[in-house]
């Protein structure tokens, strides 16, 4: 259990080394790995400026219980503050974990088909489902995705999806980003060229994107 002054002092470090290199002020937090979630980490995060973050583990029964509420996404608030002037917008990744074959909607063997990382000599169980996108396949691939993300939707009231891509160990190698962005490029423009059949509208996006669309719509 770490103490509040090593909290506050990573905080620190992290939040001078993103100003001072990058020239950015974070405003998003990304905790998606560790094993639970103490109420003092969107304390301290509200204190230093973010004003939406993201967590993955937590028990299975609470992701049950979110997701039966449509309550994926929630005002983290203090015990001692009923006036809720420390609220923080969290939202809780709904599925197991943060891999493309867990995270892309509710049935990991559909997910498959939607890691296109192909390194030469590497061999997955991912590599063996996905396939690239072509003029051939790609509206039943595109419909086959949104299906997964639709199930995804569902458990929210706004019906915004925040879709991770990625895993552990992952984007190492140059070629990936362009396997993984040129793919899901035509899976995005072939939805949004057919938004009138869909009804579905596709991007990439950021966190904070992500809690600035919910806002808009809640």
């Amino acid at each position: 259990t770490p103490h509040l002054y090593g909290m506050l002092d990573q905080l620190i470090e992290g939040h001078q080394w993103v100003k001072n290199n990058l020239g950015l002020t974070p405003k998003s937090g990304w905790s998606i790995d560790p094993f639970g979630h103490g109420s003092t980490v969107p304390y301290l995060l509200k204190s230093s400026g973010i004003t939406g973050t993201v967590i993955q583990r937590i028990h299975y029964a609470w992701k049950q219980w979110l997701a039966e509420r449509q309550m994926g996404d929630f005002l983290w608030r203090q015990n001692w503050d009923p006036y809720g002037r420390t609220d923080l917008l969290t939202h809780n990744q709904p599925f197991d974990i943060y891999s493309i074959k867990h995270s892309c909607g509710p049935h990991p063997q559909v997910c498959l088909n939607f890691d296109f990382r192909k390194i030469p000599g590497e061999y997955t169980e991912y590599s063996l489902r996905a396939v690239p996108i072509d003029q051939y396949n790609v509206k039943q691939k595109a419909e086959l995705l949104l299906e997964q993300y639709g199930g995804t939707g569902s458990l929210f009231p706004h019906n915004v999806v925040l879709m991770p891509l990625g895993d552990d160990l992952r984007f190492d190698h140059d070629i990936e980003w362009s396997q993984q962005y040129n793919n899901y490029k035509m899976l995005f423009d072939y939805v949004n060229h057919n938004q009138d059949k869909y009804h579905a509208e596709v991007r990439f996006g950021t966190p904070s994107d992500y809690f600035a669309a919910v806002k808009e719509r809640t």
